[in-house]
Parts: C-alpha cells; sequence; structure tokens
C-alpha cells in the first residue's frame, strides 16, 4: 500500500492488484487496513494500469484469502 498525496493536500491510499489501481480518497473509507480487491469495470487508464476511485465502487469486497 502506498499513501500519497494530492495537490490540494487529500491523502490517498493506492493498492495495487494484477492490472487494476485502487485510488481511496478520504471520506471513500473511514480506515484501511487491509488491501482491497474490487470487482468493477474501469475505463480510466494510468499507463497500462485501470484506475478505479473508490467513489465509483458500489460494492468493496475485503478478503484476506484473496491477496
Amino acid at each position: 500500500m502506498k499513501t500519497l498525496y494530492t495537490d490540494d493536500g487529500e491523502m490517498v491510499y493506492i493498492f495495487t492488484h494484477k492490472n487494476d489501481i485502487l485510488v481511496v480518497g478520504n471520506g471513500a473509507l473511514e480506515e484501511v487496513k487491509e488491501p482491497i480487491m474490487a470487482y468493477i469495470k474501469a475505463s480510466h487508464k494510468y499507463n497500462n494500469f485501470n484506475v478505479i476511485y473508490a467513489k465509483d465502487i458500489e460494492v468493496i469486497n475485503i478478503s484476506k484469502g484473496d491477496v
């Protein structure tokens, strides 16, 4: 997990899995302690990665067994 800060000072958490990048911003999840597996179609691209924003995710599945 990487913690980054946006230009406006908002803290975001970056999770990577296969070719997906999940960007979790403040307000999306209060505390994030485990990697998140998100099953969603993403249209955003960053290099060869899909970029997924947590605010666009309706269902978030957190499972240690999938990590």
